[in-house]
């Protein structure tokens, strides 16, 4: 059964709304119309354990040497895929 609105608790440090836009850009490609950004919120809860590169903050993507695609991706692709 598919929800209008998708709330997700993902083990990971915090979600900016970077990656927000792109959870949610990527169920729109699986539910046409169904999901967006208005509807859609990832939140995070804190770990020192998770890959690095995936905020929009230089300062949270320091040790990673800023913005790492690869980390993006495989985190939104992950979320995406327990959702489907």
């Amino acid at each position: 059964m598919l929800l209008s609105s998708l709330r997700l608790l993902c083990i990971f440090y915090s979600s900016t709304y970077i990656f927000c836009v792109q959870v949610a850009k990527k169920l729109a490609t699986e539910f046409p119309g169904m999901y967006n950004e208005t509807n859609v919120a990832v939140s995070g809860i804190h770990t020192h354990s998770g890959p690095g590169g995936f905020h929009q903050y230089i300062l949270l993507d320091v040790t990673s040497l800023g913005f790492v695609k690869q980390s993006m991706d495989a985190l939104v692709t992950g979320i995406v895929e327990v959702c489907i």
